[in-house]
């Protein structure tokens, strides 16, 4: 099965945000980061959906994105930038596993160390200030600890189980099917495989708004915090573009 040649692309305040990530993949992926824009579980929707319908700020919104591009191309002119979106499947596959699958193999240990050290340590220190202050805000503040905990050991179980699925099941039958080696009567069980793993991108995405906004109201402690959040900020923006490679990307391909 001969693959499509992708069609010329117009950015507008309408375009799908997952095809604004894949065209400008220098800018934009930051700068919807940094407008607390969700690009992969939410990539679905126009940029202007996005901002409430808000016009004059998808407009400054895209022409953030149109100017950071150009500059970044200007830089890297003599560069080849990887163009996901004629990328092999298998290549794309490939670029997968090895800066996201393995990011996560490698952060999820070293962030559930952090975690349970500062969900340790700082229990033990607000239980011994709690004389000094106030009973209810120990509560709460013991209690954050502990469900970021939690929610991070959660997230982690379930990401790298649908990693182990992708890899020995799902990416292997994708790109045999999208290279034509897989009958097309086989189309809808892909598609059934997909919506699972649609499914499964969603969840993460959820479980990560809901730790960023643990993280943003969690003090800092000790330096270890200071490094956790900054860990904890580097494997949310991994994961979003991660997802997106799946979800705007690769699965897209099977339409």
């Amino acid at each position: 099965m001969q693959q499509q040649q992708p069609s010329p692309f117009t950015p507008t305040i309408h375009s799908i945000l997952g095809d604004l990530v894949a065209h400008y993949p220098n800018s934009a992926p930051t700068l919807l980061n940094e407008e607390s824009i969700d690009y992969c579980c939410g990539g679905q929707r126009s940029l202007l959906e996005s901002v409430g319908n808000d016009s004059e700020r998808a407009h400054q919104v895209l022409v953030k994105i149109l100017s950071k591009e150009e500059q970044v191309q200007q830089q890297h002119s003599k560069k080849q930038e990887e163009n996901f979106l004629t990328m092999s499947a298998q290549d794309l596959v490939n670029h997968i596993i090895e800066h996201h699958h393995k990011y996560l193999r490698e952060n999820i240990p070293k962030l559930s160390e952090l975690l349970l050290k500062i969900y340790t340590v700082h229990t033990g220190k607000l239980l011994q200030q709690q004389q000094q202050g106030n009973a209810e805000e120990t509560r709460r503040s013991i209690e954050l600890l502990e469900n970021m905990y939690r929610l991070f050991m959660k997230l982690s179980t379930e990401l790298l189980i649908h990693l182990v699925k992708e890899e020995k099941e799902i990416f292997p039958t994708l790109v045999q099917y999208l290279d034509g080696k897989q009958h097309r009567v086989e189309s809808k069980i892909m598609k059934d495989f997909i919506e699972g793993l649609l499914k499964d991108h969603n969840e993460a995405g959820d479980a990560i708004k809901e730790l960023a906004s643990m993280r943003k109201v969690l003090p800092n402690y000790c330096k270890t915090v200071e490094l956790t959040k900054k860990l904890l900020v580097e494997m949310e923006e991994n994961l979003y573009i991660h997802v997106h490679l799946e979800n705007n990307i690769l699965f897209k391909r099977l339409v």
